[in-house]
């Protein structure tokens, strides 16, 4: 074990020399110290040894306390210790994300470094044991293989992959900042490793015909409504996302002028929060219909707080549950799938009968198939882009940052109203079209 260490020579430290470790007592006593180069304070450069560090135990134990002491004069140095490991590296990273997403003007989300955590541990858990110098991009093939081997899917091993190759920018970034004398390459970014974790193809996601929006639509209106149904109209009339419904309180919606102000989002932290991006930050119109229903379902609210016990004020959720508080996004989940199947728009593919520890026969259902709330944007979208209404509009409505995002995810609904607008071109600049004059 060592003895406590002395203090250091006056002047700053350098650059690390040579070690020596001397025999005091055969195979119990080594003596470890390290001839390093210092500046005085009047900036003459010397060359000493560190102060002495007494070793109770064998050679082994000398090399080992050495190499601590080396570690020690690399950081006096902010020289980052070469056997560094990518699970150091894995946490620090995530670390400062987690700082830099407690900023209150930072954009990036809580959330979504809450939802990096899993990821992040894969690639500790994957590759972790080695140091960037090590990590290949043969080393990263091979665990990648025996992952799918393992059942891995390719969604999964794609994150693996991105969290992988942005802990290793930040561990080449700090490499480089120490002026380590090691030249690193990011290995994840060589073609045959993002071959080997492509990004698997994203599902089609089917928006609802107008015949099964307009039963929905129907089905909402004709019976007794809720906070979960109204958040289901929300979505379907606005095209919001399913976080800026819940996290709606009656201060975001202006009954006077239709307009709905998206301020915030509830999302599986429970938390009202800022939306993602400054386009997500929007007002949006309704019509008379969704006015209608607004009107009924607040003065049916306010009934249901006072029966309740519960205090309505305009800070109350919109959509708000059973004991009139925010919506779980996890609970309205569940029920939005059962409604769904509900009303032919979804169904389960596996179904377990099953007897609980009560002894009560119960039932239980899993892989659901069929539309996703956020089908209900895309109806929203893709029937005013059939009915003619500008891209640009539709883009403002749904708080998309870029025009060309919403091109690219409406493109074969804007193909086919491009293809009507030919015809209707070709009609009026048609001279055979004008009194039959040819």
């Amino acid at each position: 074990m060592a003895s406590r260490k002395p203090k250091k020579p006056a002047g700053k430290l350098l650059k690390i020399g040579r070690k020596e470790i001397r025999e005091y007592k055969r195979g119990k006593v080594y003596y470890v110290r390290w001839n390093c180069l210092y500046e005085s304070n009047d900036g003459n450069e010397f060359w000493a040894w560190t102060p002495t560090r007494t070793v109770h135990g064998k050679k082994a134990a000398a090399e080992s306390e050495a190499e601590k002491y080396k570690q020690e004069l690399e950081k006096m140095l902010g020289i980052r210790p070469v056997s560094t490991t990518l699970a150091d590296y894995a946490k620090e990273y995530q670390a400062l994300r987690k700082e830099e997403a407690a900023r209150t003007d930072s954009k990036l989300s809580p959330l979504t470094v809450e939802r990096d955590e899993l990821d992040i541990a894969k690639v500790i858990d994957e590759f972790g044991a080695y140091t960037p110098q090590q990590l290949t991009a043969g080393l990263i093939i091979q665990h990648f293989k025996q992952m799918r081997k393992d059942g891995a899917s390719n969604s999964a091993i794609h994150k693996v992959h991105a969290k992988l190759s942005a802990v290793m920018e930040y561990a080449i970034g700090e490499l480089s900042i120490n002026d380590v004398s090691i030249s690193l390459t990011n290995p994840c970014t060589l073609k045959v490793v993002k071959n080997e974790a492509k990004r698997p193809k994203a599902q089609k996601q089917e928006a609802l015909t107008l015949d099964e929006a307009t039963s929905l639509a129907q089905t909402i209106k004709s019976n007794e409504l809720t906070g979960f149904t109204v958040a289901v109209w929300f979505a379907l009339f606005t095209g919001m996302r399913r976080g800026e419904v819940l996290g709606l309180t009656w201060n975001d919606v202006d009954l006077s002028d239709n307009v709905i102000h998206v301020r915030n989002q509830y999302a599986k932290d429970k938390k009202l929060r800022a939306p993602k991006s400054d386009e997500s930050r929007r007002d949006i119109a309704f019509d008379e219909g969704t006015a209608e229903l607004l009107k009924k379902w607040r003065k049916q609210q306010q009934k249901e707080f006072r029966e309740k016990g519960a205090r309505f004020s305009e800070n109350a959720p919109v959509c708000s549950n059973f004991v009139c508080r925010f919506i779980d996004p996890d609970t309205f989940g569940r029920w939005r799938r059962n409604y769904f199947i509900k009303n032919g728009l979804g169904r389960y593919k596996n179904e377990e009968h099953y007897t609980d520890a009560k002894g009560i026969k119960r039932i239980r259902r899993t892989g659901y198939e069929g539309k996703s709330f956020h089908a209900l944007r895309h109806t929203q979208a893709t029937l005013l882009i059939a009915d003619g209404t500008d891209v640009k509009t539709v883009q403002g409505r749904l708080g998309h940052s870029d025009a060309t995002l919403t091109m690219n995810t409406y493109a074969h609904t804007i193909t086919e109203k491009d293809r009507e607008a030919a015809q209707a071109i070709g009609k009026l600049l048609n001279p055979k079209n004008k009194g039959g004059r040819s």
